[in-house]
């Protein structure tokens, strides 16, 4: 997107004037959208596949899962470009960028639910993360490790040459989960892909 950006953004201003802001690393994106409503925005965008979906996301929550303040009468739109593309089969979007855009300037809304889960990092702390489409470890981590480890090149075909890839090399593990908050009854599991679906596509 970086390199063909001039393009994209003068077929997007056409249908839909918007400010940009263009992420530098992992994570950019929550950080943009965090600051883009502490400073009043009532939309903010993702222009990407399911990661920078699911980054801008977490963009309206804090680091502890809590909705921002500032959230609350805000939308979150997506225009589709990028490797994955599960959520916006999910939504029915059109594929194209400028289809897209005009389901956003016609304010064509639905409503969706997000989950919340909090894992384990190596170090033995905790974190939180939001997610709209698919939270999923195991196998399937490694294959957007190798993913995001890749130059992408080859679009969607990037997943099935590193699913293939992680099959070879990934080995199952032993799992402990909680859903809901129970604690007393622990899931314990031998896995090799957990995954929790809030969207049709993974």
């Amino acid at each position: 997107a970086g390199k063909r950006w001039a393009e994209l953004a003068d077929t997007i201003g056409r249908v839909l004037p918007f400010d940009e802001a263009i992420t530098t690393a992992p994570g950019h994106a929550t950080e943009l959208a965090r600051q883009a409503l502490r400073d009043g925005a009532d939309r903010v965008i993702a222009l990407g596949g399911d990661g920078t979906i699911n980054e801008t996301v977490n963009g309206f929550f804090d680091e502890q899962g809590n909705a921002l303040p500032e959230a609350a009468n805000a939308h979150f739109g997506v225009i589709p470009y990028g490797t994955g593309g599960d959520f916006r089969r999910t939504l029915g979007l059109p594929q194209d960028v400028a289809g897209a855009a005009k389901v956003i300037a016609n304010g064509i809304s639905k409503r969706c639910d997000v989950g919340r889960l909090t894992y384990t990092l190596p170090d033995g702390g905790t974190a939180t993360r939001m997610f709209i489409n698919i939270a999923s470890f195991g196998g399937s981590g490694e294959v957007d490790r190798i993913v995001n480890k890749s130059s992408k090149r080859l679009g969607r075909m990037s997943f099935f040459v590193a699913t293939a890839r992680a099959t070879m090399t990934y080995k199952n593990k032993r799992v402990s989960m909680v859903f809901d908050g129970n604690t007393s009854a622990p899931v314990e599991a031998t896995i090799s892909t957990v995954a929790i679906a809030n969207g049709r596509y993974f």
